[in-house]
């Protein structure tokens, strides 16, 4: 999984290195879940008059409470988000789509009446988000979004932990460079 996850990196950054247009976002994003938190930093880069790719390192801190298989499943994990956006406008302000997948390498740990234990899961993480980008001077902008998807916990190492639909309030702010 590691060896996949390093290719399509290194194909992203090839593509996103060959891009002949210069607008590039770099913001801290932060979203919010029923159970959880992401926040991480993003780069946003424009490959046409009306397209974006963007990057995303981050952090997956969640607490599922009753919500997932186990009684009580508590974790963290770090990973990355590679998406498209699709901008109404030229200027890569207002409105926007968001597809992207997320994957986490996360750590959970979880209870039951009679046991407990700590499982290492691969979660994919697919959504759709819409955005709508506004500019707070020269170069500062804000982008507030909503987003749903689903989560799949691809590799389990341990007990099988929650996964499914989930729905997620995000806010980037940042430069335009």
């Amino acid at each position: 999984m590691k060896r996949i996850t390093t290719i399509i990196l290194v194909i992203f950054l090839s593509c996103w290195r060959t891009c002949a247009l210069g607008q590039t976002d770099l913001s801290a994003q932060v979203q919010l879940y029923p159970t959880g938190l992401i926040p991480g930093v993003k780069i946003d880069h424009s490959i046409s008059t009306h397209g974006r790719l963007s990057l995303r390192l981050g952090a997956n801190i969640f607490d599922h409470q009753d919500l997932g298989v186990q009684e009580m499943e508590v974790g963290s994990g770090f990973g990355f988000s590679m998406g498209y956006q699709r901008y109404l406008r030229d200027d890569f302000t207002g409105l926007h789509l968001e597809l992207k997948n997320d994957v986490w390498w996360n750590t959970v740990d979880w209870q039951t009446d009679a046991f407990n234990g700590t499982s290492e899961i691969v979660v994919l993480q697919p959504t759709l988000n819409l955005g709508y980008t506004t500019f707070l001077g020269s170069s500062f902008f804000i982008s507030p979004s909503v987003g749903f998807g689903w989560e799949w916990n691809v590799l389990v190492d341990g007990e099988p932990t929650g996964q499914g639909a989930i729905g997620l309030l995000g806010l980037s702010a940042g430069i335009r460079l």
